[in-house]
């Protein structure tokens, strides 16, 4: 891992800081809303299996895995723009 110095470091907390007060909602923090559209749709069914509803596991699937995946990859793009990895973070 590359060593910071001070004044590398302190641009770095300005930033964030910055970054964290902005009246902005998608500045201030990442808000994934098809993570959280994901959370919810998996304790949906995970309460539906639980109570014995039958559930067809490639339904399960289908449903879950392209809001994980876009979830995901949303969550790993924003982080890697905070780090300024891709360009957009200047």
């Amino acid at each position: 891992m590359k060593a910071l110095s001070v004044e590398e470091l302190k641009a770095v907390i300005s930033e964030n800081v910055a970054m964290v007060t902005s009246p902005d909602k998608y500045v201030s923090r990442a808000r994934p809303t098809g993570l959280y559209i994901f959370y919810l749709i998996t304790g949906v069914l995970a309460v539906a299996k639980i109570l014995g509803a039958a559930i067809d596991p490639s339904a399960i699937v289908t449903i879950l895995l392209p809001l994980g995946g876009t979830s995901g990859l949303y969550v790993y793009q924003r982080t890697q723009e905070k780090l300024g990895k891709n360009g957009n973070s200047e």
